[in-house]
């Protein structure tokens, strides 16, 4: 059984941005994927869950809580939780199912597949992580046979105010009580214990920024230009043994919104005057679709043949998500979109000043979360992803203290395991 995520961000509407309003001139990623993903409908249930991202995007009506999810995430929780109960009903209902099977007909494994920008896409990190907790303790309780395979694209996952691991520690330890009851249908009192076991060890959880081995595959996707205050972004550690596990970074020149299909000029509020898209954030976005397409395919998700016509001809790529004749921008032209995209603020220039690449000093650079709860040194705007990863990890005193007494060790052995940079290639308009 498959089961497919799509996982907007903070104030991204799955209909709206779908529909190219505003600035998503052909449509943000998350949602184009989302909706051309099938929605294969059984006797159990549909197979593709789509979440509009917190904040104003919400469509439930209370104006208060989408406001303040705009600032401080309220209602990812929930998100959180809705993604855990979809995966874990349908391992019941495909426990239940193989049980009337012949066993050379059951299916033994449940692939899921979760994608997601910005808080969504720290979001899918927080989930696979809390999924791979409580699977393992049903299992322990009711041995289904079922192996979960979870494998995630994170575009950009930024915590920003209020979803971090601090507020998580606080506010997250009693997610499991809500939904335990429809994961398992032997009874309340097995229900109930269930719920306590879990609830232990969901209270427990503090690192959810690390992957646990049912996932075998992770592609982030990181916005090498984005300089807005509060958006720093996480790079998660890999847990257990990674044999066999693919985990991938990669550099994408741009904005935090650029990345996903904001191509209004270099990433702003702002249509260009002609209201076409910029040239260079187009071509970078044409090689993002590309590139997420391939890993789709090759996970054999089911896109409707209409993607074809409606969303990869206009974008000059082929039904196999190839980018037909490449015509990359030059070296210059991408200089100039990456110079002027490090000077794009989502939020008040006076609070993002430093940010800014016209003014020197400490702030100047991407902030990130490095495998863990701590920012790790600014990504400094001429290095790239894989000088970045490169350097010693000694951004602190006890980073230093540490290296000092077991020896040295780069950003990207932080990280542990078998995890692999890509610079974006200009020529090949491509990843390494």
């Amino acid at each position: 059984m498959r089961l497919h995520v799509f996982y907007n961000g903070t104030d991204s509407n799955y209909d709206k941005d779908f529909r190219k309003e505003g600035r998503f001139i052909h449509g943000e990623i998350v949602s184009r994927f989302g909706y051309y993903a099938k929605n294969i409908n059984n006797q159990e249930q549909a197979n593709v869950l789509r979440i509009h991202g917190v904040g104003g995007s919400k469509t439930d009506g209370n104006i208060v809580t989408n406001t303040v999810g705009t600032a401080f995430g309220v209602k990812m929780r929930e998100d959180v939780q809705n993604i855990c109960n979809f995966v874990m009903e349908a391992r019941d209902n495909l426990f239940r199912a193989n049980q009337q099977r012949q066993q050379n007909q059951r299916d033994l494994t449940l692939t899921v597949t979760l994608m997601g920008w910005s808080r969504g896409g720290i979001g899918c990190i927080y989930a696979a992580h809390m999924l791979s907790k409580i699977w393992d303790k049903v299992e322990s309780e009711e041995d289904s046979g079922i192996d979960l395979d979870i494998k995630v694209i994170a575009f950009d996952p930024v915590s920003g105010l209020g979803t971090n691991i601090r507020a998580l520690d606080l506010g997250w330890t009693d997610i499991a009580i809500m939904g335990a009851k429809t994961w398992l249908s032997q009874g309340v009192t097995r229900a109930k214990n269930l719920t306590e076991s879990v609830y232990t060890i969901v209270k427990n959880l503090t690192n959810w920024w690390e992957l646990p081995e049912h996932v075998s595959e992770f592609h982030g996707f990181y916005a090498h230009d984005e300089r807005s205050h509060g958006f720093a972004t996480t790079m998660p550690t890999m847990l257990g043994d990674t044999d066999g596990r693919t985990f991938c970074l990669y550099e994408v020149p741009g904005t935090h919104s650029t990345l996903v299909g904001n191509l209004y000029p270099y990433g702003g509020a702002e249509a260009a005057q002609n209201g076409n898209a910029d040239p260079v954030g187009l071509h970078i976005y044409r090689s993002v679709v590309s590139k997420v397409g391939k890993l789709l395919a090759g996970w054999n998700v089911q896109l409707d043949a209409s993607i074809t016509q409606d969303w990869l001809q206009p974008l000059n790529l082929n039904g196999n998500f190839g980018l037909g004749q490449i015509v990359a921008p030059s070296g210059d032209d991408l200089s100039e979109y990456k110079d002027h995209a490090q000077r794009i603020s989502i939020v008040s220039d006076k609070l993002t000043s430093l940010n800014h690449k016209d003014i020197p000093g400490l702030a100047d650079g991407r902030g990130v979360y490095l495998g863990g709860n701590k920012q790790d040194r600014k990504w400094k705007p001429e290095d790239t992803l894989t000088e970045f990863l490169g350097e010693q990890n000694s951004k602190s005193m006890i980073d230093s203290w540490y290296q000092a007494i077991v020896g040295s060790e780069t950003k990207l052995e932080k990280l542990k395991g078998n995890v692999s940079a890509h610079d974006y290639n200009l020529s090949a308009s491509d990843w390494d």
